[in-house]
């Protein structure tokens, strides 16, 4: 050949963008906090709800008891 490439040099660049390591992904735990924690207490806040309406209302809804 004619030798086009002979004088050719790579000289990248040094400071060039840094790759950043993905974020850890979230442990077992964390994600069983975070999803079992409000159902628990969703699921509680109903039954006391629950509970405070039966509790309050009287065994025989149509007698006056007063």
């Amino acid at each position: 050949g004619n030798f086009c490439n002979e004088r050719f040099t790579h000289l990248p660049d040094v400071n060039g963008p840094m790759i950043k390591p993905p974020p850890p992904t979230p442990t077992l735990l964390n994600v069983l906090v975070y999803s079992l924690l409000p159902i628990t207490m969703l699921s509680m806040a109903l039954l006391l709800a629950f509970w405070m309406y039966h509790h309050r209302k009287p065994p025989y809804g149509h007698v006056d008891i007063n």
